[in-house]
């Protein structure tokens, strides 16, 4: 009975020292980050608070792209080079955008799965900050929302 206790223990103790690992091995390709409760999906929209939220199709795919180190960045589609990452704006909560690659923190984690498919995206610059929705746009939020599909589509 003790040495199951404390196997038990043990095998606790390392669960939470392990990192959550990524609910799938994203690949580079064209993806959908969808919020799993409105159905509805982060688009590449430019302005200084980007990350509306809308109907999911074509306008609102994603290029993945792995960055090497376990994170990966959001691309637009369209090929200009820039990326998903946080807004300049003194706003809170705090505002993301599109902007060049590499001159904002965009570098983000797959988180999960809290459910099954349903991820969370943390942005690796500040650990334990993660994409979360307010009203009709994305925002970047204390702690991590798991509530993301990241489904590939091409």
């Amino acid at each position: 009975m003790r040495i199951r206790s404390l196997v038990s223990l043990a095998a606790s103790a390392a669960a939470l020292l392990v990192p959550a690992a990524p609910a799938h091995a994203a690949t580079n390709g064209l993806y959908l980050l969808r919020d799993a409760a409105s159905g509805r999906c982060v688009a590449p929209v430019d302005g200084p608070v980007g990350g509306p939220l809308q109907q999911c199709g074509p306008d609102s795919r994603w290029n993945l792209q792995s960055v090497g180190d376990g994170t990966v960045r959001f691309t637009e589609v369209s090929g200009e080079g820039r990326c998903l990452g946080v807004s300049p704006a003194f706003v809170y909560p705090t505002a993301l955008r599109l902007s060049a690659c590499g001159t904002a923190p965009d570098a983000w984690r797959v988180v999960g799965p809290h459910a099954p498919e349903v991820d969370a995206l943390e942005l690796a610059a500040v650990p334990r900050s993660g994409l979360a929705v307010v009203g009709d746009r994305t925002t970047l939020a204390d702690g991590l929302s798991f509530q993301w599909i990241v489904q590939k589509v091409g």
